[in-house]
C-alpha cells in the first residue's frame, strides 16, 4: 500500500490536451483524450524550452515513514524548490534536478523550466481508498488541482497556441 504519494505531475505543459473529468470514470486525472487538430500542445519538443508544472501531494493520515526527514508529513519535500529551475538562465546543474537531467540528456537542446507546488490532499488516504478504490491517485490529483486553481495561473503551463484548455469537474 502506498501512503506517501508524489504525484509528480510532469504535466509537461499541464494541459497538453483537452481534458474532461467525469465522476464515473477517471484514470490518472484524465477521463478521456480527444484527437486534436491544433499543433503545439500534444507532444513534448526535442529542443527549445518547455515549462512544466510539478505537484507533490501527501495525506494527513500518512504513516508510511513517520521519521522521513526528506518529506515530513504536512510539508512539501525538502527538494521542492530545487527539483526544477525556474528560469532558463538559472542553470542550477544540481543533481536530481529535472532541468539538469533534460539539458544533459538532450546535449543542451531542451531546456525544461517550471514550478513545483506542494498540496496536502483535503481528505485522508483512507477516504480516497474507501470512496474511490483503485483511483486514489486520480481523485487526490483532481482535488489538488482544484486547490491550486485558486492561486496558480495554469495558462503559464499551457502549450496550446490558442491558450485554450477545458477542465471540467463533475
Amino acid at each position: 500500500m502506498f501512503s506517501r504519494m508524489a504525484v509528480l505531475m510532469v504535466c509537461v505543459a499541464i494541459f497538453s490536451f483537452t481534458t474532461t473529468f467525469a465522476a464515473d470514470e477517471i484514470s490518472c486525472g484524465v477521463q478521456s483524450q480527444q484527437q486534436q487538430t491544433q499543433i503545439g500542445g500534444a507532444y513534448c519538443p526535442a529542443s527549445g524550452t518547455l515549462k512544466a508544472l510539478f505537484i507533490f501531494i501527501d495525506f494527513k493520515d500518512d504513516a508510511f515513514e513517520p521519521m522521513n526527514t526528506t518529506w515530513p508529513v504536512g510539508t512539501g519535500p525538502n527538494y521542492l524548490n530545487s527539483i526544477v529551475d525556474l528560469t532558463e538562465s538559472q542553470n542550477s546543474g544540481t543533481y536530481a534536478n529535472v532541468s539538469t537531467y533534460f539539458r544533459d540528456q538532450s546535449f543542451g537542446q531542451l531546456k525544461m523550466i517550471g514550478k513545483a507546488y506542494y498540496v496536502q490532499a483535503p481528505e485522508s488516504l483512507a477516504f480516497y481508498q474507501r470512496e474511490h478504490p483503485n483511483n486514489e491517485v486520480s481523485y487526490s490529483s483532481r482535488d489538488a488541482i482544484q486547490i491550486l486553481d485558486q492561486s496558480v495561473d495554469f495558462s503559464d503551463f499551457d502549450r496550446w497556441t490558442s491558450n485554450y484548455y477545458s477542465l471540467n469537474y463533475s
